[in-house]
């Protein structure tokens, strides 16, 4: 190994156009064709209605913190390197539940979040969330840097 401690990057196929998205400052999930429903994570088939016309789709970045937890350990070198940091579900409000980093202290359990995808070093997207009206992308960096 050299040097710079790496994420983990294993992702499935379909991650490639979350990670695109991300990469071109755009907050795209899937969106059925046939009932609407927005899914997250990326898969073959709505997970509604079972269509396989799932196109990419620009989507509402707000939702709320359903939970969170701090992140105090971990086995994973490059995580113990930002350690701790703050990690929480959240209920985005196009529908899906996604988990992502929690960029400001201050949020918790019913907190409004905006979220924003970022790669992080390894190439993969991050999902970030911060308080609306915020660049939870540039928070997120400066914890990188610490």
């Amino acid at each position: 190994m050299t040097g710079q401690l790496m994420p983990p990057a294993s992702r499935s196929r379909l991650w490639q156009q979350v990670n695109e998205a991300a990469a071109a400052g755009l907050f795209r999930l899937q969106v059925c064709s046939g009932c609407g429903t927005v899914q997250y994570p990326p898969q073959e088939f709505c997970s509604h209605c079972l269509a396989d016309e799932l196109p990419w789709e620009q989507v509402s970045p707000m939702g709320e913190v359903l939970s969170w937890t701090t992140t105090h350990a971990s086995t994973n070198r490059f995580f113990k390197g930002i350690l701790p940091f703050h990690v929480g579900m959240i209920k985005l409000d196009c529908g899906p539940v996604l988990i992502g980093y929690l960029v400001a202290a201050s949020l918790h359990t019913g907190s409004r979040v905006q979220v924003t995808g970022m790669p992080d070093k390894s190439g993969q997207t991050v999902f970030l969330a911060g308080p609306p009206g915020t660049d939870p992308a540039a928070e997120y960096s400066k914890l990188l840097e610490e």
